[in-house]
């Protein structure tokens, strides 16, 4: 089972790096980072230079809070993560200061007990039913 995490990002490098080495300790995860155009990818890059399985995405865009951008921004996270030549099985849509507070093990549990065919049960166990 593979897993994509699609990290929007726009500051605190070091954080990014810390969920990313966390998670990609996993070999079936991987992450994928927009970084917002109005930030230096520098600091970014430098953090998460040693990690195996971090790649970010090609285009960046401007995002500003409320913006249409953000859309673009996922779009373009969602784009790179299938034009690659892995094959994933789900999409974990992020923004930068989230952080897992399940191991990465229970994680995996998750996805292969709860999701597997994404059944009704399991969309009302994740998603609040609005009546």
């Amino acid at each position: 089972m593979r897993v994509a995490f699609l990290n929007l990002c726009h500051t605190d490098p070091e954080l990014v790096a810390r969920c990313a080495r966390r998670l990609c300790s996993d070999p079936d995860f991987d992450m994928y980072i927009h970084l917002d155009a109005k930030q230096d990818a520098e600091p970014f890059e430098r953090a998460v230079r040693n990690l195996d399985r971090v790649y970010f995405t090609p285009d960046r865009y401007k995002v500003y809070w409320g913006g249409y951008n953000a859309i673009y921004a996922c779009y373009e996270l969602l784009r790179t993560a299938l034009g690659s030549d892995r094959n994933y099985d789900y999409f974990v849509m992020m923004q930068n200061l989230d952080y897992p507070i399940k191991s990465n093990s229970e994680i995996k549990a998750f996805f292969e007990e709860k999701l597997n065919g994404l059944s009704q049960e399991a969309l009302t166990d994740l998603f609040l039913k609005v009546t």
